[in-house]
């Protein structure tokens, strides 16, 4: 989870719409403040739900089969210890957090394809009308593929951590294009390999008849990622990095006149 975490979070598509839509860098800041106390809060109360389940189980006070204890300890003492309304708040809160990140997921999904794809590629005039409904339209085919999938996806704390390993590739390729170099290319085939590599982790027996079907898919997203993409761009051409000094020059020059951007 920390592998998949820390380099799918900072470079999430849905993250960064949120951010996009602020009218200020104040309010992105200020909102992140509120984030993060509110979801620490929530953090620290599913956490000490967790602990009290796992410590009545221990002691026998609530009786749960050992195989499923980890998935139904705390929602049992849910039931058996709170009144129905709390409960039901409770619960509430659990699935809203779950569909919260779901429609961002969705929307910015729809997003980028109604605005980079269908718009740019296809019909640049289309009406405001249009593109709600090609982005209803790919809503209910992510919902639909989504759903389908996940007959075959582990328990949701591994399920977290697959959904962020197939954004590592794009976290390290931004990486590489801020600070070393930028190849389309090299990008591309970093990005169909891991995926590639990805869906025979995730749903073919592959990496239990090599042996390695015990390696977390965090791990094979990395591992891939870094070895591709740094092979690619030590021998595939490309442009300077976006933070190189020659990206710089080339980006203050504007025909004849030399002009500072960014003020």
């Amino acid at each position: 989870m920390v592998v998949a975490s820390v380099f799918a979070q900072g470079i999430s598509q849905m993250g960064l719409h949120s951010s996009l839509s602020a009218e200020s860098e104040g309010a992105v800041r200020k909102s992140l403040w509120w984030a993060s106390l509110v979801a620490g809060l929530f953090g620290i109360f599913s956490v000490g739900i967790g602990l009290a389940a796992k410590t009545l189980v221990a002691k026998g006070v609530v009786a749960v089969a050992p195989e499923i204890a980890a998935k139904t300890a705390g929602t049992t003492i849910l039931l058996q210890f709170l009144p129905p309304w709390l409960m039901a708040i409770l619960v509430a809160g659990f699935l809203g957090a779950v569909l919260s990140t779901f429609a961002i997921t969705c929307l910015s999904l729809a997003a980028i394809f109604t605005k980079d794809i269908y718009c740019n590629l296809h019909n640049p005039n289309a009406s405001p009308a249009t593109q709600t409904r090609v982005s209803r339209i790919v809503m209910v085919v992510a919902i639909v593929v989504a759903v389908a999938s996940s007959a075959s996806l582990p328990p949701i704390g591994e399920g977290a951590a697959w959904v962020m390993a197939w954004l590592c590739p794009i976290f390290w390729n931004v990486i590489f294009g801020l600070f070393w170099k930028r190849s389309r290319a090299a990008a591309g085939w970093t990005f169909a390999a891991t995926w590639i590599v990805l869906v025979l982790w995730s749903f073919t027996p592959l990496p239990v008849d090599l042996g390695i079907g015990h390696l977390p898919t965090s791990y094979a997203s990395l591992a891939v990622t870094l070895a591709v993409g740094i092979v690619l761009n030590l021998v595939l051409p490309g442009e300077p990095a976006l933070f190189s000094k020659d990206a710089r020059e080339n980006q203050n020059v504007v025909g004849p006149e030399l002009t500072v951007q960014g003020k």
